[in-house]
């Protein structure tokens, strides 16, 4: 997420791909436990996906169709809906957008993880047995490496009371690691 002030600036692919690690917890659990049993676990990851992409449709000019203007000098709360003096045509418009960017950030996260399948589920078995991974780590195990350290064994993911955590932890390990991969291009 942003922070308040200008303290740094990011790209546009940068923040496409935080949107896409926000929306892969979610697209986690539809993946391995299907679509009726999504927990309410990526909500906080959603809420700031939704912020992004206002920002990035309102503030900082990045929606084509949109344009390049500051639609939030009409805004009078913080809140994410607002009620302003824009046209009725222009509002549905920057609400189009914003459900685009993040339809399009979800099913790049998508893509990416039926891609990675199996680095998805060595990282949330190694999460399960680790619980935490270091870059190191996760680079070993997404290329079938297994880890040196020695921690009993613990069950599969899938099999845990609350297997989603780390499911959904895992899904964004891997999510961050591919979009590193190609932000450094």
């Amino acid at each position: 997420m942003l922070p308040e002030k200008d303290e740094y600036q990011l790209t546009k692919q940068q923040m496409l791909a935080q949107l896409d690690v926000m929306m892969g917890g979610r697209v986690a659990e539809e993946l391995i436990f299907g679509e009726e049993m999504v927990t309410t676990g990526a909500a906080d990851d959603l809420r700031k996906a939704t912020q992004l992409a206002v920002q990035m449709v309102k503030n900082f000019g990045m929606s084509e169709k949109v344009g390049l203007r500051d639609y939030s000098v009409s805004d009078s709360s913080d809140s994410l809906i607002k009620m302003s003096d824009l046209a009725p045509a222009t509002a549905e418009l920057i609400d189009q957008e914003i459900s685009r960017v993040l339809i399009e950030s979800y099913r790049r996260a998508k893509e990416i993880l039926v891609k990675h399948k199996k680095e998805h589920a060595l990282l949330a078995e190694a999460l399960l047995e680790h619980e935490t991974l270091s870059a190191d780590d996760i680079k070993a195990v997404v290329s079938g490496k297994s880890l040196k350290r020695s921690l009993p064994q613990k069950e599969s993911p899938l099999n845990t009371p609350h297997p989603q955590l780390d499911i959904r932890k895992a899904a964004a390990l891997l999510l961050e690691e591919a979009k590193s991969k190609t932000t450094q291009h």
